[in-house]
């Protein structure tokens, strides 16, 4: 039953039963020449009285990816990093590096960098 497969679902036990309701919706749409341009439009059909379990599904999908192209994007990051950085330096420095280079989306504060770098010995400079 879909009950069991999804329980997490607001409903989960009308699910087959929204599912239903819903394409019926959607085939007395389609017969009328109502269509739906975009997603943020289909979602505003998906009313949270009448259709919680379908609205969470569709913003489940909404932040999905559609592609493990993100994932392959990273591989072929760290792989031009290992093939130029392989017998020059230590795993951490190039797991930091491969980090840096994969979440460059990430913004981190200059002063967190300075007062990271400031506590890690003597021996480094001196920072203001």
């Amino acid at each position: 039953m879909l009950a069991d497969a999804f329980p997490d679902l607001p409903s989960a036990r009308s699910l087959q039963s929204e599912y239903e309701r819903w394409w019926v919706k959607w085939q007395e749409n389609k017969e009328k020449g109502k269509s739906i341009s975009n997603f943020v439009d289909f979602l505003n059909e998906a009313d949270v009285m009448l259709y919680p379990n379908i609205r969470i599904i569709f913003l489940i999908s909404a932040v999905r990816p559609p592609s493990t192209a993100g994932n392959e994007r990273s591989f072929s990051s760290l792989k031009r990093l290992k093939t130029y950085l392989r017998f020059t330096m230590v795993t951490d420095r190039l797991n930091g590096l491969s980090f840096m280079n994969i979440h460059q989306d990430i913004d981190i504060p200059s002063d967190v960098i300075i007062d990271k770098f400031s506590k890690l010995g003597l021996n480094r400079m001196a920072f203001l």
